[in-house]
């Protein structure tokens, strides 16, 4: 029986994808009808719409490595223009990684962030805030993003020096002589080759410059901002992720008798009016703030960013008061729906959470940062699948780099939880609103590109001949780029992979010595909202004395007229 043509593959290989991208689909739908709040149950359809939509881009970008690497079936002639692609399967790729980046950037930069600031504005309370209104907001919020963004990238994009890729020229003595190639992974990730008999690098200075289309060099200002996030709130969540899943199981509720459970109802009591109080006192504040002297711009910036780091304190406190207030629910025995084996599966996510930190941390060590790898390491646990079954070696790509992506989003709680800086939008099931659901998105969304290109230069052997790894490769060595991604002296790794490795061990010693979340200082949070209040001016107070003296004369001289006093 004929084998099937490489035409016939392509359209094969793009039926299964568009049926895969129906269950993806499936599968969203269904996690933002669980995850979703009641009180957003028959509101604001389309921003969910784009929430399963943004997601569904976020898979892809991720599911595009394994895919790749499926698709060249192993074969560099996969990976270049006139090559035998008898064994290729048939998807452009090229075009796909265009094509799910500009979906991706689409909605990360407009479309999460107009809903997000038209929820945000929205008066659910009363609804008085008209639709008219919420739209305006949104298109400005998204506009400027759009102004601030394409005004940083046309520039650079035009620039011929921004827009330089140096590649430098390598030479490989094998079987079949000299070919002239370019480097961009290790001696190791050319192995593979069949027709080579060795492979020698020979030095040379010679470098090839050329430049990228727009399509291409907007994606990669897009990734770069993405570094960013990931570096910071990935290395966190490395070590964050297991830590809470584990003592998730340790201090899971245990049945209290009478006396302990008075002492943590008179606690959790105690600490409600605590909370209720500083909120009155943080309106109060903010009234006498709307009604006291008008600031300077530097002034106003500075009390709008103490007053967000109080909510976002006062945001923390009630989360870590919710949790405790389940938490009595449970061992008084008045939880609805509670599931004793939940604690069980927490234990068991998060041994397997830190078994994938683990792997991650000695794939870098031993891989990415030396600059003759010690050994392959997880490029050899993915090749092997090749042997027997493909598609395993396919899912356990999907699955290193979609942890990592569920480490953002745990890191990113986690830094709010414990730095203020920003606002807190935690995930429950049944209890999530909205906004935290675009802003999550969202954040997936600037991580999912950032997230591929790592995890492409991680398995460089695995991906050699994808598509994925040209691409990355590529754009790493732009200009402007160069600086964050290129190996540092004697070294293979760059800024952002060390920078990444840096963080990881202090949040490996951050938890250790403090692995649970202690609740803002209510004493520090009032002693702040009481300083907060602005002072009158000196002249402002000259003005008032003689007005207030006058208005109290005018009071008494009423009271005595009606027979008061």
């Amino acid at each position: 029986m004929a084998a099937p043509s490489y035409e016939a593959l392509g359209i094969l290989n793009l039926l299964f994808l568009l049926i895969g991208v129906l269950i993806l689909l499936a599968v969203n739908t269904y996690v933002v009808w669980q995850w979703r709040h009641p009180e957003d149950r028959n509101e604001w359809f389309s921003a969910k719409l784009i929430v399963v939509l943004s997601m569904l881009a976020s898979e892809l970008v991720i599911i595009g490595l394994p895919l790749d690497v499926s698709n060249n079936q192993g074969s560099r002639d996969c990976s270049w223009e006139g090559g035998d692609y008898a064994k290729c399967g048939g998807l452009d790729m090229r075009g796909y990684w265009v094509g799910v980046s500009w979906l991706q950037m689409g909605c990360a930069l407009c479309l999460l962030p107009g809903f997000l600031f038209a929820y945000e504005a929205y008066d659910d309370v009363d609804h008085t805030t008209e639709c008219g209104s919420l739209v305006r907001g949104g298109l400005c919020s998204v506009l400027a993003i759009l102004i601030v963004f394409v005004s940083v990238c046309v520039p650079m994009y035009l620039s011929s020096e921004m827009n330089s890729v140096r590649r430098p020229v390598v030479a490989y003595t094998g079987y079949l002589g000299t070919v002239q190639t370019y480097s961009n992974t290790n001696i190791s990730s050319f192995a593979a080759m069949g027709d080579l008999d060795e492979a020698v690098t020979t030095s040379s200075s010679e470098y090839l410059f050329y430049g990228v289309d727009f399509l291409d060099y907007a994606t990669r200002l897009f990734s770069w901002l993405g570094w960013f996030l990931f570096v910071l709130w990935g290395g966190i969540g490395l070590v964050s992720l297991p830590v809470d899943y584990v003592l998730a199981y340790i201090y899971r509720p245990i049945p209290l008798d009478a006396r302990e459970l008075a002492d943590l109802r008179l606690s959790v009591q105690r600490r409600t009016a605590e909370l209720l109080d500083l909120g009155r006192q943080l309106q109060g504040e903010r009234a006498a703030y709307k009604e006291g002297p008008k600031l300077g711009w530097l002034a106003r910036r500075r009390h709008e960013a103490a007053d967000q780091v109080r909510v976002n304190k006062l945001s923390q406190m009630a989360m870590i008061l919710e949790g405790d207030v389940e938490e009595l629910e449970i061992c008084s025995g008045n939880a609805k729906d509670y599931e004793p084996l939940l604690y069980v599966l927490y234990l068991f996510i998060g041994i397997i959470a830190a078994i994938h930190s683990l792997l991650w941390f000695l794939h870098i060590a031993i891989y990415i940062l030396p600059r003759e790898p010690a050994h392959p390491f997880l490029n050899d646990y993915l090749k092997q699948f090749s042997t027997w079954y493909p598609l395993f070696g396919s899912v356990a790509c999907a699955f290193f780099a979609l942890y990592l992506l569920w480490c953002c989003v745990h890191g990113c709680l986690k830094f709010g939880t414990r730095c203020f800086c920003i606002k807190l939008h935690p995930m429950k099931r049944h209890g999530t609103y909205l906004n935290a659901m675009l802003f999550n998105t969202a954040l997936v969304g600037f991580c999912s590109l950032p997230v591929a290109e790592f995890s492409a230069h991680a398995f460089a052997d695995y991906a050699a001949y994808a598509d994925a790894s040209t691409r990355f490769s590529t754009l790493r060595r732009l200009h402007f780029f160069r600086f964050w991604f290129a190996p540092l002296k004697k070294t293979s790794g760059d800024v952002m992979t060390f920078a990444f490795v840096a963080l990881f061990c202090i949040s490996v010693l951050w938890f250790f010595f403090l692995p649970h979340d202690v609740p803002a200082s209510a004493q520090k949070l009032r002693e702040s909202l009481a300083s907060s209040v602005p002072r009158p001016t000196k002249e402002r107070e000259v003005e008032m004395k003689p007005m207030l003296k006058a208005k109290d004369l005018k009071k008494r001289n009423e009271t005595r007229r009606a027979g008061k006093v």
